[in-house]
């Protein structure tokens, strides 16, 4: 009889906020486990209030949290609830579309690119003075040493290239069903990044007296604007871009299926700015990369960052301008759901089941005790009680290792024989490179 499916299974979760998002995953899954005979529905905690979509993608078990709303304090609840329900969830993708910046170092940032974060930062929180705003958070937070350790890995060249191999090819893949997003590319026509002092606004005189007057940012452009596209305003300042150029002998192969290699979307690895605003201003969105550092801007991150082990993956849907549009989310939102596959194909599995058959001289009373002991990876549980308060202080937990005295002359046990379990639970929980 074969293994039956269980929370416990799971140790990858994405995080969604819009339906663009989500749908995108779930196209992206390679097997969808929701309704499936063979899957017995799995049962949440009476606490969490989560909507979930449970599959496959390569050899992982993956959950999809679906938020109920976007939004850093949303994003923490659902994380939150997420491991009452799953509590071996190991770490978090936060997946869906972003507002990107112009550049990254020398490189043109193109609409359907895709950031990764090394670390997060919450550029609205912090203090207001009657002459400016000053945020708390203006170094961010890096993910636990495990995930920066995979996150140096994967930005290897050869790691990279094959990253971005990988999310072409996923995009490309036949759609399964006919519910499944088609992943067009919008075209390079549509992608156009404005001069940052060139409003969205009626540009050619007379046509609305508010735009007339609307000279600076200090002058609002009228509200029917904001619907409006740029090519009915008759906005025109763009800027000249150029794509990134190929980075293998592969790039130069042509088309494979839909989307050429030429227009293959790049992948950036940078740290996100979060909070629970839109931007749709060039001029904030500029004065926070010089004073930040970031590259993307995003809603959600910043909630879930701080609840479990996190990785934010978004696609550039927009610039961070008052040209923002959504022509761009479904092809964005395809490219990082494609992407957080082509991120988890080298990322390995959980061996502590490996290690308990591994000790398999020992008697089923001692396995299942050991089983027991790793329901928590103690040493991620380490390296997150180190990040957040500092190292362990001498001695921490030694009162677990040793093994039981006998106290009573009438005790017949033998204290070794419980003393290999405490050993190898010692050894897992010291051992950096368990």
């Amino acid at each position: 009889m074969g293994h039956q499916l269980s929370v416990e299974d799971f140790e990858i979760a994405i995080i969604c906020a819009l339906k663009v998002e989500s749908d995108a995953v779930v196209a992206a899954f390679d097997e969808l486990l929701e309704g499936s005979d063979a899957v017995p529905p799995l049962a949440k905690d009476r606490l969490d209030a989560n909507a979930y979509t449970i599959g496959v993608m390569g050899d992982h078990h993956v959950v999809l949290a679906h938020m109920p709303n976007y939004g850093i304090s949303s994003s923490a609840i659902v994380a939150t609830d997420l491991r009452r329900t799953f509590p071996n969830i190991k770490v978090a993708f936060v997946v869906g579309v972003c507002g990107g910046v112009p550049k990254i170092k020398e490189d043109d940032i193109m609409l359907g690119d895709v950031i990764i974060s090394t670390r997060v930062i919450q550029y609205g929180l912090g203090r207001e003075f009657t002459h400016e705003f000053r945020p708390i958070d203006t170094t961010g937070r890096e993910p636990c040493p495990e995930l920066r350790s995979y996150l140096n890995k994967m930005q290897g060249e050869q790691e990279l290239s094959h990253l971005e191999e990988r999310t072409l090819e996923y995009l490309n893949a036949p759609r399964k069903s006919d519910w499944q997003p088609k992943c067009k590319h919008p075209g390079m026509e549509n992608d156009k990044l404005f001069a940052p002092t060139h409003r969205h606004k009626h540009h050619q005189k007379g046509l609305c007296e508010t735009c007339d007057k609307c000279l600076d940012d200090e002058n609002p452009p009228c509200k029917e604007s904001e619907t409006l596209d740029c090519t009915i305003l008759g906005c025109h300042e763009v800027v000249m871009r150029q794509r990134k150029p190929p980075s293998t002998q592969l790039d130069e192969a042509g088309a494979v299926g839909s989307i050429p290699r030429s227009l293959r979307p790049h992948v950036y690895f940078g740290a996100f700015g979060s909070a629970d605003k839109v931007m749709k201003s060039s001029t904030e969105r500029d004065r926070l990369v010089k004073e930040l550092g970031i590259v993307a801007l995003e809603m959600e991150g910043g909630g879930a960052w701080g609840t479990v082990p996190c990785v934010i993956i978004k696609g550039v849907c927009d610039y961070s301008d008052s040209h923002k549009n959504k022509v761009w989310q479904p092809y964005a939102a395809a490219t990082a759901a494609c992407c957080c596959k082509a991120f988890l194909v080298p990322w390995w599995k959980s061996v502590t089941k490996n290690r308990v058959q591994a000790t398999g001289n020992t008697d089923p009373q001692t396995r299942e005790f050991i089983q027991n002991l790793f329901a928590l990876d103690p040493p991620s549980a380490r390296s997150q009680i180190e990040l957040d308060n500092g190292d362990l202080l001498p001695g921490t937990g030694s009162w677990l290792f040793a093994p039981p005295l006998c106290t009573s002359e009438e005790t017949e046990a033998n204290p070794q024989d419980l003393q290999s379990p405490y050993l190898m639970f010692n050894k897992w929980w010291t051992d950096d490179q368990a």
